[in-house]
């Protein structure tokens, strides 16, 4: 008998039942940075209109020190879906295929309870995260767009580089991660990204931000990357950390020299370790965030444009959900009529 991979009988029961399954290489076609930013836009959007439910991210430990696996989900009625993300880290695996981390989303329909897509989120996860920064710097950014720092050199830094560029032109782009100088190969992946011939890579995470109008932070450090008074006064400075517990890229007690902002105020407090961490220890109140980016978009707060921004991203179901439903929508326009 024939075999059948996993994946064919995976596609066949989809079929009968109308489950788009979406793998990696289907949304690595279908991914577009600007359509992906504009649905993360909407989904923030649709949250702020009542139109959406994100609960807290919920992180569960797997015994025996195996990893864990974190849900992201969220209800989105402006475009009719409820989503759920399953992200594990698995040690196992880590030693077997290099990466311990997947990602996968199920979209199911808000109008018959019907699944609809099943969908490989571990592309998406950095697409989304990096759109999310992006609508953050387009509400936060003053006038002057001269320099802007990347601090970490990974894929999602240079993804974060990509998005950002999409809104503005940045006349210096400055990249520190310890090493990256002594790596062609590293710096020839970031030139692509940027084409102009604006990267600078820096010996030192201060030589970076000096003068710097935004910073980017995105490492996998759980302790602070940058100091405080390495900044200029007047500078925009965005973060994503990690998923360790209690992780941060600046200290707790920097978060007074700020005026903070968040993805959103009901989970960041929550779940952003220096937010935790000053609260517990340095009486930072979370009633101190001026505004989330849900309110940002929707105009019921306003964007702080001048002195030091801090924006904190925890990662939030509702944008996994409008970036699986966009590539969706994507693969479904592009799928020929049945006669």
């Amino acid at each position: 008998m024939e075999e059948i991979s996993v994946l064919e009988t995976q596609r066949s029961s989809a079929a009968q039942s109308h489950i788009a399954i979406l793998d990696a290489e289907m949304v690595a076609a279908h991914v577009d940075p600007a359509g992906i930013k504009a649905a993360v836009a909407r989904g923030f959007a649709a949250l702020a209109r009542g139109l959406a439910v994100q609960p807290l991210q919920t992180l569960v430990p797997l015994p025996d020190a195996n990893g864990d696996f974190i849900i992201y989900s969220a209800a989105d009625y402006d475009c009719g879906l409820i989503g759920v993300k399953v992200s594990p880290y698995l040690v196992k695996r880590g030693q077997t295929h290099g990466d311990p981390v997947t990602a996968y989303t199920l979209l199911i329909s808000l109008e018959n309870g019907e699944p609809v897509a099943l969908c490989d989120s571990l592309a998406l996860t950095a697409h989304r995260t990096a759109a999310t920064t992006s609508l953050a710097v387009d509400h936060l950014i003053g006038s002057r767009t001269r320099i802007l720092a990347v601090i970490g050199a990974g894929p999602l830094a240079r993804l974060h580089l990509r998005y950002e560029l999409l809104s503005r032109k940045w006349e210096e782009i400055r990249v520190f991660s310890p090493g990256l100088a002594a790596e062609p190969a590293r710096i020839r992946a970031w030139s692509d990204v940027d084409a102009m011939g604006r990267l600078k890579v820096c010996a030192s995470v201060r030589d970076a931000l000096a003068d710097a109008d935004a910073v980017m932070l995105c490492t996998s450090s759980g302790v602070p990357v940058i100091a405080l008074d390495w900044l200029s006064p007047d500078v925009v400075v965005t973060s994503i950390s990690t998923n360790a517990s209690l992780a941060h890229e600046i200290a707790p007690q920097a978060l007074s020299g700020f005026q903070v902002f968040c993805d959103l105020r009901s989970t960041a407090p929550h779940q952003a370790g220096e937010m935790i961490l000053a609260a517990r220890d340095h009486a930072w109140r979370s009633e101190t965030i001026v505004a989330d980016l849900s309110e940002l978009l929707s105009g019921k707060r306003q964007g702080v444009r001048e002195g030091r921004r801090f924006f904190r991203s925890t990662g939030l179901g509702i944008a996994d959900v409008a970036a699986a439903a966009f590539v969706q929508r994507q693969m479904s326009s592009a799928l020929p009529e049945e006669s």
